[in-house]
């Protein structure tokens, strides 16, 4: 699976205009209070009012093709270790820790994420973030490789190497993708569309380009019928391109992606009386109960299933999400929206979730143990997660239910492990 082939991810580079621009000036905010937590230094290295200081590193594209997923998993890192830090930090066994942050630039190239990653290694980082998309994965998990790094990384494709050995201490951060993909055809089967052409839709980037073909092959070998539709990533209109997808006769209409523009194609399905049904496949949506899209041309099912981090950020229902709004709001300077991207949620979520390894497991420098513990917990932050044996995330869902033009949310957590 190539870099389209991240489930959840909205852009390849090119996000709407007023979510760029909010994301940028989130991000020079975060860099004022990310000075505080300095530059350099190991894993070790002593801290303020007798605290010692934990490095955790971070390989994040801030320039290039994917700067803007590699500044969402800044935003989202950054907000966490400010949460840890403004509380005073934490305590494992009696020692109080801080946490200070080394990030470098991957650039979005292989050869420079790749010489970053041996940069942090050399400095002693233990605690890794990233890379966070499949353009570099293979490469830097690589370098990885047998090492006692503890490390997040945030593309698909390497998830035939996570968790297996020599990567033991590799966890990804996106739902396997044999739960995401596969997912499709139960969906199809709980609506009874049992056969039929279903209309995949999706932006004309590299996403688009790199999931409809791994849809269509599903869509096939299960007796479907599959047909592809891209639209400009600019697309505000919806109607044109369902209208196109229309003139197939589909049964169904899919949408992987986001909500940014799954639901304006669900509301334009609506309208055009275009399928039986609209899918948006996204984050482990076999968890998410059958909902129901009403419009005043009649009623038809709409299934949706995405990370709870976009709403629950905006509106919070669970005490991880309120604790993820406050710490926005102190730092930024604002309240969270709708376009908050789930990958800041992620990276967010992970660090947290290795403060909260550190204090289960009584260590901050034994990555063995601490990646055993990850495996055995279920963490509670903005969302609810665990991980499988081979290190993959189920991530807690939300329902979004689209009744006319309105959108009303609920949060499901991830099932037990």
């Amino acid at each position: 699976m190539n870099i389209g082939g991240i489930p959840g991810l909205r852009r390849q580079g090119s996000a709407p205009r007023h979510r760029a621009v909010a994301v940028a000036a989130a991000v020079a905010a975060l860099a004022v209070t990310a000075a505080g937590c300095g530059s350099s230094g190991s894993s070790g290295a002593s801290g303020s009012s007798g605290s010692s200081q934990i490095t955790m590193g971070a390989l994040l594209d801030l320039s290039g093709q994917l700067a803007s997923f590699g500044k969402d998993c800044q935003l989202g890192l950054q907000l966490a270790v400010d949460q840890v830090n403004g509380a005073g930090g934490f305590t494992v066994k009696g020692h109080k820790y801080t946490i200070k942050t080394e990030i470098e630039d991957g650039q979005s190239d292989p050869t420079t994420s790749v010489a970053a990653t041996r940069t942090l290694m050399q400095q002693g980082v233990k605690f890794l973030f990233g890379p966070d998309t499949d353009a570099t994965s293979l490469q830097v998990l690589g370098v990885l490789k047998n090492s006692d790094v503890l490390d997040f990384a945030g593309g698909a494709v390497d998830q035939e190497l996570i968790g297996h050995p020599g990567y033991t201490s590799v966890f990804g951060v996106i739902t396997p993708n044999p739960e995401w993909e596969g997912s499709l055809i139960p969906l199809l089967h709980q609506l009874n569309i049992d056969s039929g052409t279903v209309a995949i839709l999706y932006p004309d980037d590299t996403a688009g380009q790199g999931v409809i073909p791994q849809f269509t092959q599903i869509l096939k070998s299960h007796g479907y019928q599959a047909k592809g539709y891209l639209f400009p990533p600019t697309t505000t209109d919806f109607r044109s391109v369902v209208d196109r997808a229309k003139a197939s006769h589909p049964v169904a209409i899919l949408d992987g992606y986001s909500a940014e523009w799954g639901l304006p194609i669900a509301q334009a399905a609506v309208q055009l009386s275009a399928a039986k049904a609209v899918i948006g496949v996204d984050q482990t949506p076999e968890d998410v109960p059958l909902v129901i899209a009403k419009s005043s041309g009649g009623t038809f099912p709409l299934k949706w299933g995405s990370m709870a981090a976009d709403q629950q950020a905006a509106d919070p229902t669970t005490p991880g999400a309120a604790m993820y709004q406050k710490t926005w709001v102190k730092y930024l300077h604002q309240q969270p929206s709708a376009d908050v991207s789930q990958i800041a949620i992620w990276f967010y979520d992970a660090v947290l979730n290795v403060v909260a390894a550190m204090k289960k497991a009584g260590t901050v420098t034994d990555t063995t143990l601490l990646s055993n513990t990850i495996r055995s917990m279920t963490f509670q932050g903005a969302e609810t997660v665990h991980y499988t044996s081979q290190n993959l995330p189920i991530h807690g869902t939300d329902i979004a239910v689209l009744v006319g033009s309105k959108v009303k949310y609920t949060y499901v957590p991830a099932p037990s492990s």
